[in-house]
């Protein structure tokens, strides 16, 4: 696939960034190390983060999603796939230092795009597919068309699933492995030759909700998946623990409180 691609200012945000234009879209990619979080997110997490010589985005809040989820990262946008070892795309990831890493490229809708969602489901989950780098795991009646070819345009595999937050309930760890509490996405992505860890629901703080859910509590950075809060009080915790470091990745965790659903680790 050709892209062409340009430096260019992120419209809403105070990075650089390169624009890589394809013939249908776009996807965004910063060159910063920038991570992407919610503005409800607690210190402790932003200190991890840049304790890992990452940059910090907060995303604003939308006004026309429903307010809990209105600063959620996974309803305004989608990153790509996972990180790779600098110039190894593809290759078996090890655990190196942040600098050896390259972040997967993110799609960021236009505003006109984010200004088409709505409150009512399914009107609010046209970005919030869950993407491998090799899977692309959605609902894909709600999948907004840009975002859905520009996936194809990456030579992805189309997963669909039940479940349209699908990154909303999905632990990316790394191209070929998932977790989620979702029987819905476990098995579709089962039998697409997916590693998938099957957890209990529930156990995630979200204010406004009667449960949160384990993709929005989670990110992966650099060679860590990072939960938002104590992965120990979740009743499947080691069982996750040891999923992520099967894969050769570490798994870090904030033990100060209660996991927390903010819409992802982007």
């Amino acid at each position: 696939m050709n892209w062409r691609t340009e430096n260019f200012a992120l419209s809403g945000f105070d990075i650089p960034a390169i624009r890589v234009t394809t013939e249908k879209g776009f996807v965004m990619k910063n060159y910063a190390g920038t991570t992407y979080i919610s503005h409800d997110a607690k210190p402790q997490l932003m200190d991890l983060l840049r304790s890992m010589g990452r940059s910090i985005m907060t995303v604003p809040a939308l006004t026309n999603v429903a307010a809990p989820i209105a600063g959620h990262p996974d309803i305004q946008m989608c990153r790509m796939g996972v990180p790779e070892p600098a110039g190894c795309a593809g290759a078996v990831e090890e655990a190196l230092p942040a600098k050896h890493w390259t972040d997967a490229p993110l799609f960021v809708p236009a505003p006109e795009e984010l200004a088409q969602l709505t409150e009512k489901y399914p009107s609010d989950v046209a970005f919030c597919a869950a993407c491998t780098g090799k899977y692309f795991l959605h609902n894909l009646k709600f999948t907004h068309p840009r975002l859905l070819s520009v996936a194809e345009q990456m030579g992805m595999r189309m997963i669909h699933v039940r479940q349209g937050y699908a990154k909303c309930s999905t632990v990316i760890v790394d191209r070929d492995s998932i977790i989620t509490y979702d029987r819905g996405i476990a098995a579709p992505a089962e039998a697409a030759g997916m590693s998938v860890l099957l957890i209990r629901p529930g156990h995630i703080h979200l204010p406004g909700y009667d449960t949160g859910f384990i993709g929005g509590a989670s990110g992966r950075v650099d060679d860590a998946v990072i939960f938002n809060g104590n992965l120990m009080g979740h009743p499947d915790g080691a069982a996750i623990r040891d999923f992520v470091l099967s894969r050769g990745l570490r798994c870090l965790w904030l033990e100060q409180f209660s996991l927390s659903d903010i819409g992802s680790i982007l």
